[in-house]
C-alpha cells in the first residue's frame, strides 16, 4: 500500500466514488484512515463511503480547543437545493443514526432547511446545560430538527430529561403525527400519561392566554378523572375567567362548558362559590312522551334573595290540629320563614273550611288548626337562606362593576362588539384558528 503520507498536508480530489472498507494504516499513525495538517483542504466532487467492520465506530472525528474556540469535529454542509443535507445518519437496527456527545457544548448542531434530519434515532448528549441536539433553519417553512419513524413504535425525535425540560420550543412548532409524552403508542395527536401531581403545567405571566383549544367539530377540551382529585384545574389571578368555555355556534343545543359524572353522589359541574349565569337557568332531560326527538325545559324561579323552601300535605286531627316537622336541620340555613296554607276538598261541601298557623316555628316544627276536623292542608314554608356561606359572604341584590366599569355581561344586547364583555371572548377571525 502506498503510504499516506504522500496526501498529507495536500488536498484528496477524486472524479468519482472512493469506498474505503475497514481501515487503511498510514506508516506513523497506526489505525489512522487520513491524517490531514491545518489548513489542508479536501475536495471531493464524488462520494465516499466509510464502511467500519466490528464493534467500533465507522467515522470517528475529534479536536481539542481552548475554552473560546468555535470549532466541530465534524462539519458536514451542503450547497445544494432545501431539501439536501449537510450530515445524514441511518441505522438499521435499534442503534443511533446520529449521536452526539458534548461535555461543554452542543451534541449535535443542524442548521438550513432541515437542521437535523435523523432516519432513525437521534441522541444528543450535553453536560453544562448546553443543548444536546440544537437545529436552527433560517427559511420560512424550515425546520430546526426533523425526526422520521416508519416502525408502528418507532420514535422520529426522543427527548429526555430527568431534572428539567424535556421539550422546549420557541416560536412556532409543528409536529406531523401523535406527539406521546410517557406513552411509547399514542393513538391520538397527544398523549400525556404521567403520575405526577400535574401532568400538564402551562403559566402565562403576560397578559394574554395560558392555553388556547379550539374545535371546529368537537368537544375542545376533554377532562377525566377517575380519582378524587380535578381532572382540569385552572387559576386567573386576574379579574378574568380561569376557564373560558367559547361554542361559536349559533343554532342547536351545543354547550360552551360541559361537564359530567357517573357517580349518583357527584357533580358534573360543582361551583365553590357563587355561580351565575345570564341566561335562564333550567333543567334539560328527553322528553318523556317523545324521548329520541325532542328535549324537555323546566326553568328555575328568581328571586332578590337566596330562598329555600318545603312543603307537603298533612291532614288534621279529630279537633282539627296538625303538627308539621320540619328538617332538623332548619333553624340552623333559614331565617324569616314565611307561610301558605291550602285547604283540599274533594266534596266541594257548601261550608268553606278555614286553615291558619296557630303556633310558628318553635324547635322546627310549627302547628296549624282548621275550621272543621279531619281536613287535608297543602302547606309551604319559605325562608331567606342564611347558612354560614351567606353569613360570611352575604348575597347582594345588586354590586358595582368595579374595574369592569363600562363592560358588559351580555354586550349584543345593548347594541356593543363582542369586545365590550367584561369576559373577554375570543375573537372569531380566522387567523385565530
Amino acid at each position: 500500500m502506498r503510504s499516506l503520507h504522500a496526501v498529507v498536508g495536500a488536498a484528496l480530489i477524486g472524479a468519482g466514488a472512493i469506498t474505503v472498507s475497514g481501515r487503511a494504516i498510514s506508516s506513523g499513525q497506526s489505525g489512522a484512515l487520513v491524517r490531514l495538517q491545518g489548513g489542508s483542504p479536501v475536495v471531493q466532487s464524488g462520494n465516499i463511503s466509510i464502511v467500519g467492520v466490528g464493534t467500533g465506530n465507522a467515522l470517528h472525528s475529534q479536536i481539542g480547543g481552548g475554552a473560546g474556540d468555535y470549532s466541530a469535529a465534524l462539519m458536514g454542509r451542503s450547497q445544494g437545493g432545501p431539501l439536501t443535507i449537510g450530515v445524514r445518519g441511518f441505522h438499521d437496527g435499534s442503534g443511533q443514526g446520529v449521536r452526539g456527545d458534548a461535555t461543554n457544548g452542543t451534541g449535535v448542531f443542524g442548521k438550513g432547511f432541515v437542521g437535523v434530519s435523523a432516519e432513525g434515532s437521534l441522541r444528543g448528549v450535553s453536560g453544562q446545560g448546553i443543548q444536546g441536539v440544537y437545529g436552527h433553519s433560517p427559511f420560512d417553512n424550515g425546520a430546526g430538527v426533523y425526526g422520521y419513524a416508519d416502525g408502528s413504535g418507532g420514535v422520529g425525535v426522543n427527548a429526555v430529561s430527568t431534572t428539567g425540560y424535556a421539550l422546549v420550543t420557541l416560536g412556532t412548532s409543528i409536529f406531523q403525527g401523535n406527539i406521546g409524552i410517557g406513552d411509547p403508542d399514542p393513538q391520538l395527536p397527544i398523549v400525556v400519561n404521567a403520575s405526577t401531581s400535574d401532568v400538564v403545567y402551562i403559566q402565562n405571566r403576560g397578559g394574554g392566554r395560558a392555553m388556547r383549544v379550539i374545535a371546529d367539530t368537537d368537544t375542545a377540551i376533554w377532562a377525566t378523572t377517575n380519582a378524587g382529585l380535578a381532572a382540569l384545574d385552572a387559576r386567573n389571578g386576574g379579574a378574568n375567567a380561569a376557564v373560558f368555555g367559547y361554542q361559536t355556534a349559533t343554532l342547536g343545543s351545543a354547550s360552551g362548558v360541559y361537564g359530567r359524572s357517573d357517580s349518583p353522589d357527584g357533580f358534573g359541574v360543582f361551583s365553590q362559590g357563587k355561580m351565575a349565569a345570564t341566561g335562564t337557568k333550567t333543567f334539560a332531560i328527553d322528553h318523556p312522551l317523545d324521548p329520541e326527538n325532542q328535549i324537555l325545559f323546566h326553568y328555575s324561579s328568581e328571586s332578590p334573595q337566596p330562598q329555600n323552601f318545603y312543603n307537603g300535605i298533612v291532614r288534621t286531627d279529630e279537633r282539627g290540629y296538625a303538627t308539621i316537622t320540619l328538617p332538623d336541620y332548619f333553624a340552623e340555613i333559614n331565617r324569616e320563614p314565611r307561610y301558605t296554607l291550602t285547604v283540599l276538598d274533594e266534596g266541594d261541601s257548601e261550608d268553606f273550611v278555614l286553615a291558619k298557623v296557630v303556633s310558628k316555628i318553635k324547635g322546627n316544627q310549627f302547628v296549624i288548626r282548621t275550621s272543621a276536623p279531619s281536613v287535608e292542608v297543602s302547606w309551604e314554608v319559605k325562608a331567606v337562606r342564611n347558612d354560614r356561606y351567606v353569613q360570611e359572604c352575604g348575597a347582594p341584590e345588586s354590586v358595582d362593576k368595579g374595574k369592569r366599569r363600562g363592560k358588559y355581561l351580555m354586550p349584543r344586547l345593548y347594541g356593543m362588539p363582542d369586545s365590550a364583555s367584561m369576559f373577554q371572548p375570543p375573537s372569531k377571525k380566522s387567523s385565530d384558528r
